[in-house]
């Protein structure tokens, strides 16, 4: 499934085996969709639609939706099963269905979590509750939600945050409170579970609940949110997405080890553009690379430098984000990759005999670096202002480089008694 924000917005299921579109919602909602999930038997889809921004005399408001669909009908799929607005204040960012009873649903922007539940079929209507979380309480700062799931086998659910905490959700009843609906929840703790990173994937699998946070981790808790596996060298960047090759996990009684850590082998995404495939038993067995497999390997960030190499079929591309690319253009295939912490690279020239090749970054630095390993040969910062132009002689021997102040410097190699040094 992938939906869409914007104008003519669209939900599409599509053939995994085939990759072709087999059934579409045209225009779910009026400003597009910011989150769904689909049930376990891939029956219901949910939608939160994404805000409608409009004027009020108290400044810029939003409008959002959530809505129920049934894939199991036949036919077109005209009009959701069920629907609701959410309210306003806090734009809400996720949504997850119940995997044990799809009727349930959870949603949760920044600062509210709301737990909505269906009426079908006597009403297309939700009813919802949204569970005040104070730090007060807890006495401890709550920050930012992200991302929620209910927690498989229980009535408990769990939402995570930027300080990489999630917040355990109970139901009231469970909880000696006997006026309380059965959809009515409760925060009744907060656990640490990512250590200073934000949790940016949340998932659940057999009966493992598996976080991923900004600090590149992956996390296997059971149900009682107990630690049960980690993969911390997987060293792809920050964590977006965990998809694994199977739902099922063999039972202890299917198994000759009941203490043995098992799970489906899993793929992750990560900010950094990359996919990597995990084995689930590199944990335990230490002849499996820890870091996973890279899968695939794009760019991301604004791509301000590009600058092809004058003796072979190749190009490199500087990122925004600190990273540099070479490709190959004939097979199509990554040659070698840099990443600067605390550079944003902007410009990037080969030298005509193809020996060098020099960035230059926003902050005024300029590296002359190995064309192949991309190592550093010489760094210089003369300038403090952006470099907007840079160009090698006809020899290779001066780089010339233009900033954003107006200034020209000239940098020359083979000064000196060494005779392979670059001076400015």
């Amino acid at each position: 499934l992938t939906a869409d924000a914007g104008d003519e917005s669209m939900v599409v299921l599509w053939d995994a085996d085939t990759g072709q579109p087999l059934r579409t919602i045209a225009s779910p909602h009026p400003a597009g969709v910011a989150a769904m999930d689909v049930s376990s038997d891939s029956q219901y889809l949910v939608l939160i639609s994404a805000p409608t921004v409009f004027d009020t005399e108290d400044g810029p408001g939003a409008e959002q939706e959530i809505s129920l669909w049934d894939l199991g009908q036949d036919g077109s799929l005209d009009a959701p099963a069920a629907v609701g607005n959410v309210p306003a204040g806090d734009v809400q960012t996720c949504v997850k269905l119940n995997r044990d009873d799809p009727s349930e649903i959870l949603s949760n922007g920044k600062q509210r979590a709301y737990f909505w539940k269906t009426q079908l079929p006597v009403s297309r209507e939700f009813k919802y509750y949204s569970p005040p979380v104070s730090a007060r309480d807890f006495k401890q700062a709550i920050g930012d939600f992200t991302l929620s799931v209910f927690l498989p086998g229980t009535r408990m659910a769990v939402t995570g945050t930027v300080d990489g905490d999630v917040v355990v959700w109970e139901e009231g009843a469970s909880l000696g409170e006997p006026t309380s609906r059965p959809s009515d929840r409760r925060a009744v703790k907060i656990l640490r579970i990512h250590l200073e990173a934000a949790i940016t994937a949340l998932t659940t699998v057999g009966s493992f609940i598996v976080s991923g946070g900004s600090d590149g981790c992956i996390r296997f808790y059971d149900a009682k949110l107990r630690l049960a596996a980690w993969f911390d060298d997987i060293r792809a960047g920050p964590i977006t997405s965990i998809s694994f090759a199977s739902a099922r996990i063999p039972s202890m009684y299917e198994v000759e080890d009941p203490e043995k850590f098992i799970a489906p082998d899993f793929t992750v995404g990560t900010s950094r553009s990359r996919i990597v495939a995990v084995k689930s038993e590199s944990f335990e067995r230490s002849d499996l690379p820890k870091g996973g497999e890279l899968v695939l390997e794009g760019t991301f960030g604004r791509v301000d430098g590009l600058a092809a190499h004058p003796m072979r079929p190749e190009f490199c591309a500087a990122s925004s984000e600190g990273l540099m690319w070479v490709w190959n253009y004939s097979t199509k295939h990554l040659m070698s990759t840099r990443e600067f912490e605390s550079l944003e690279p902007c410009i990037v020239a080969y030298s005509p005999d193809g020996a060098f090749m020099a960035l230059g970054c926003t902050n005024g630095t300029v590296r002359i670096l190995n064309p192949d390993s991309l190592e550093d040969v010489h760094a210089f910062r003369f300038v403090t202002s952006k470099c907007m132009r840079m160009t090698f002689s006809g020899d290779s021997q001066i780089l010339a480089v233009a900033d954003a102040n107006g200034y020209v410097s000239i940098v020359t190699f083979g000064h000196g008694r060494l005779k392979d040094k670059w001076d400015f």
